[in-house]
């Protein structure tokens, strides 16, 4: 059983951000040789680098998706992250922003920054949804915003109905998109300072920028 699952050695990239610490650190090259205890030196090895428990638990999450995945597989025959415990969070105030200050905010942010804040506003979608939206998922027949999300290996799409004022705000966006000759279905519709699509992480960091500028 156990040549068995050799012949399905995972590549390191397969391991995600748990690769570079199995394989190079615990010297384990194959799934089945991960243990309890791998995965405890790898939380503790967060720990001690000062990251936030949230995080964390963040990162051993992908490591349990991944881990399920071969067991699904049958690459393994238990998910040793099962027996791991999630650390505990503090709870985190939730701060409401007045209409004010959200003004405020979104005139400090980049251009690029503005559209994106716009469209979440508007649509009511996840940041990680509108980031991956795209020309061709605008139905201007129907008014509609086609919403790709992604569950582990499922991926569903729902269409979102637009209000004439957040119909507006897209085809504004659309329209700066054609003029900087990028009018394919595939094109993204939200793109960054260098006409990347934008990433959550570097949305989140141009508002605590802009925050921050405002005390």
């Amino acid at each position: 059983m156990a040549n068995e699952r050799e012949n399905h050695q995972k590549e390191k990239s397969n391991y995600n951000l748990f690769g570079k610490f199995i394989v190079e650190e615990q010297e384990r090259d194959f799934v089945h040789q991960i243990t309890l205890l791998d995965l405890e030196k790898y939380r503790d090895k967060m720990i001690r680098s000062k990251m936030s428990p949230s995080t964390i638990n963040r990162r051993m999450n992908s490591v349990r998706a991944f881990l399920n995945w071969c067991l699904k597989h049958k690459y393994i025959n238990e998910n040793p992250s099962a027996h791991l415990a999630k650390l505990s969070c503090p709870k985190t105030k939730r701060v409401l922003w007045t209409e004010e200050e959200k003004l405020q905010v979104r005139e400090l942010l980049p251009s690029w920054a503005q559209d994106f804040w716009d469209v979440f506003e508007v649509t009511y979608c996840r940041p990680i949804e509108i980031s991956r939206v795209t020309i061709g998922d605008l139905d201007w027949d129907n008014r509609n915003l086609q919403i790709t999300s992604y569950k582990g290996n499922q991926i569903t799409t729902r269409d979102v109905p637009l209000s004439i004022h957040a119909f507006e705000i897209l085809k504004t966006i659309y329209f700066k998109r054609c003029s900087e000759g990028r009018s394919k279905k595939t094109d993204y519709l939200l793109v960054n300072s260098k006409f990347n699509r934008v990433s959550t992480g570097l949305f989140d960091e141009a508002v605590r920028n802009a925050r921050n500028d405002l005390g």
